[in-house]
């Protein structure tokens, strides 16, 4: 983040963007995160990023940040899957 660069203008960059921030893998535009790390995530934060800019998107989508990385570094149990280090909808409850 630029030292300039407000944490809105941080999340508009970034959703505009067509790589994911925590995985750095392709996502499209205009969406917070790779499939991937959006499935990774629990549901009610999934359901935060529905929030509109400026109505508490971009509080959803650091703490969303924050978690995934929190998840990656604790090395959580690779899914067979998608053969990475997230979890998949199927194997969350397993």
């Amino acid at each position: 983040m630029a030292l300039s660069e407000s944490p809105r203008q941080q999340a508009l960059r970034e959703f505009a963007d067509s790589i994911c921030t925590v995985c750095r893998s392709p996502k499209k535009p205009k969406q917070s995160f790779c499939l991937k790390c959006y499935y990774a995530l629990p549901e009610e934060m999934r359901k935060a990023l529905y929030r509109r800019f400026g109505s508490g998107y971009e509080e959803a989508y650091d703490d969303a940040k924050d978690w995934l990385k929190q998840e990656r570094r604790a090395g959580t149990t690779v899914c067979s899957h998608l053969n990475e280090w997230l979890s998949c909808p199927q194997c969350k409850n397993s």
